[in-house]
């Protein structure tokens, strides 16, 4: 009888998840875990007070809250540290990062019978506080390179997300083609969804001039992204109106020109990165 008392017990530890998998007792989140949680944050807070909020400290605490979703604290942690250190570029981009792709909320809904279903989605995503930040950052750090690629790189992320959501009203992916080739202006025939991006490049080389493999770095990024060659070909075309007779410039522009014949011969495809999902930044680094 006690024998078969305790294979009950045995058998009454633990609730059933989603997946029909037994949970044990210690498994599951309670109160005692969010006190925890707040306590640390506290130690965190009392911490960053007490030693005038070091860089690494803060990056530590935003990496923490990341793992734990206390994505609210999240948010201020990224405001305290701009304020106390305004030129440190990472932590402009690892703020305009978070603003952009938002976090992952999960709703729980029971049924009763089955377990939990757990919807998931998007929230939080906002473009125009991502290129808020990065403008401020940039006022402060104007010659930051970092800070210049990543902006670059946050308006290509946009675009992408705008083909995308067009591709699914449209059913079609064809629609994005021609309509890039619709945007043309006149001129320069520099699409209209890419004009953001060759803005931004044009006042990076105004802020940082004579630096050849800066530029260069915009033509990696472009690579990332699918339906970027207009861009490609304005960035080359800086190079050679700037640094034609310098020999990095020959050198560059037949680098370029290199590469570009083997991934033409190799009929490789652009756009391996363009999702950018969970990234820190918008380039991944």
């Amino acid at each position: 009888k006690k024998r078969g008392h305790k294979d009950n017990d045995d058998d009454d530890d633990g609730v059933l998840d989603g997946n029909g998998n037994r949970k044990h007792a210690y498994q599951i989140s309670g109160m005692g875990d969010s006190h925890i949680l707040s306590h640390i944050h506290f130690l965190y807070q009392r911490t960053l007070r007490k030693f005038h909020h070091p860089i690494d400290v803060l990056l530590n605490y935003a990496q923490f809250s990341k793992d734990n979703k206390s994505f609210t604290q999240l948010g201020r942690v990224y405001a305290q540290g701009l304020q106390r250190h305004p030129r440190a570029a990472g932590l402009w981009i690892e703020a305009a990062s978070f603003e952009y792709f938002g976090y992952v909320a999960q709703d729980h809904r029971g049924d009763g019978t089955k377990g939990n279903d757990v919807n998931s989605k998007v929230v939080g995503s906002s473009i125009r506080n991502a290129r808020v930040l990065m403008q401020r950052g940039l006022r402060v750090n104007r010659k930051s390179g970092d800070l210049w690629l990543q902006y670059f790189a946050l308006e290509l992320h946009y675009v992408q997300k705008l083909r995308g959501r067009r591709e699914i009203l449209e059913d079609g992916v064809a629609s994005s083609s021609s309509e890039d080739d619709s945007d043309d202006e006149g001129g320069k025939g520099m699409s209209s969804s890419l004009l953001p991006s060759q803005i931004i490049f044009k006042n990076a080389i105004r802020a940082i001039p004579e630096d050849i493999p800066f530029r260069l770095r915009f033509v990696e990024a472009c690579r990332s992204f699918p339906l970027t060659e207009q861009l490609e070909e304005c960035i080359m075309d800086s190079v050679t109106r700037d640094f034609g007779k310098s020999v990095e410039g020959w050198v560059a522009r037949i680098s370029h020109a290199e590469e570009e014949w083997q991934r033409n011969s190799e009929g490789s495809s652009k756009g391996s990165g363009e999702d950018g999902n969970g990234a820190v930044g918008f380039l991944g680094k």
